[in-house]
């Protein structure tokens, strides 16, 4: 990660969306710096990558990999670059082993069903077994995708099954505690992005409750 210490960055995404506010988590932990530049979409970053007006640029997935092809960069059986490109779920986990994964999801549920044990539990019950299922059978997994939203799966073409694949459910308590360590480290780079303040304990019982 040292190599991007005081080097422009094309980041294409609005300033302070959160892949920007990640990145300056990690740079900063690390007591790194860089020059941030927005362009307009990720096509014009791996278009300024392949014709050397750029040197690095924070792509995020189906656009990473996507950009990895484009570039020829080679790949492992797994998806995985083997040179020249940082993934930034490794590089999270390497940098806060307390904390290795990044909360990217949740489900969330609204009006009188959230009141609803019996419907909670089986909610929940259908998305542990769809990831199983899509951990399980990667392939099969995009393939229903493109069926179901073509739009999704056209974007989706040409990646690492198993990349696309890779999820992880956390136990309520475990979710509680990476949400809290994640809020805290967006508060202290970007307060704005939750609000200028901490949750409530409320938001963490609720939660709990409904995981």
């Amino acid at each position: 990660m040292n190599m991007l210490n005081g080097e422009e960055i094309l980041l294409p995404f609005g300033p302070g969306e959160m892949p920007e506010v990640v990145l300056r988590i990690l740079m900063k932990k690390h007591g790194l710096s860089f020059m941030p530049r927005h362009v307009g979409s990720a096509l014009e970053a791996v278009g300024m990558l392949r014709s050397s007006r750029a040197k690095h640029a924070f792509l995020v997935e189906p656009a990473a990999g996507k950009a990895i092809s484009a570039l020829g960069i080679q790949i492992d059986a797994a998806g995985n670059p083997l040179r020249g490109c940082l993934d930034i779920r490794a590089l999270w986990a390497e940098t806060f082993p307390q904390s290795p994964y990044m909360p990217l999801g949740a489900l969330a549920v609204f009006g009188s069903l959230a009141d609803s044990r019996e419907a909670l539990t089986a909610i929940r019950a259908s998305y542990v077994e769809g990831v199983i299922h899509a951990r399980e059978h990667p392939r099969m997994a995009l393939e229903t995708t493109g069926v179901v939203f073509p739009v999704l799966g056209r974007s989706l073409e040409g990646m690492g099954v198993e990349r696309v694949c890779d999820i992880h459910i956390m136990d309520s308590d475990h979710a509680a505690m990476m949400v809290t360590f994640f809020l805290t480290q967006l508060l202290e780079v970007s307060p704005a992005s939750i609000g200028g303040r901490m949750p409530g304990e409320g938001f963490l019982r609720l939660s709990n409750a409904r995981h």
